[in-house]
């Protein structure tokens, strides 16, 4: 673990020891988590995230990371919260699309891609 990245994360944590609902520190940890490809903390940080900002974009991160710690299942159902918030973004049914290849399941994901 670097020593930027366990700054960094010290400062968001004292942050959020401050301001628990803080969602740009929550995003942070979240996101710092994923760049050091430590997927079930990332999930948990993005659990975090969307029970205080429930946004698809938010649900998108979580899937990404779910789907990272090879947690498809789940990766599947919040990438559908994704598209039930905000279902004009192609992006999340090419994601959702990328989970279901993921589990085998290649003819869900082209249904999926067809749909717009």
């Amino acid at each position: 673990m670097g020593h930027n990245y366990t700054a960094a994360l010290d400062n968001y944590t004292k942050a959020l020891e401050k301001e628990p609902n803080n969602v740009p520190a929550l995003q942070s940890v979240a996101r710092l988590h994923l760049r050091q490809e430590q997927y079930p903390q990332a999930v948990d940080a993005y659990q975090k995230v969307v029970r205080v900002a429930p946004t698809a974009e938010n649900y998108s991160e979580l899937a990404s990371s779910q789907q990272k710690s090879g947690r498809l299942t789940d990766a599947q159902a919040s990438i559908q919260k994704a598209i039930s918030i905000d279902p004009s973004t192609q992006r999340y049914r090419n994601n959702l699309a990328g989970i279901l290849v993921a589990g085998g399941q290649s003819d869900e994901a082209v249904r999926e891609l067809t749909q717009v």
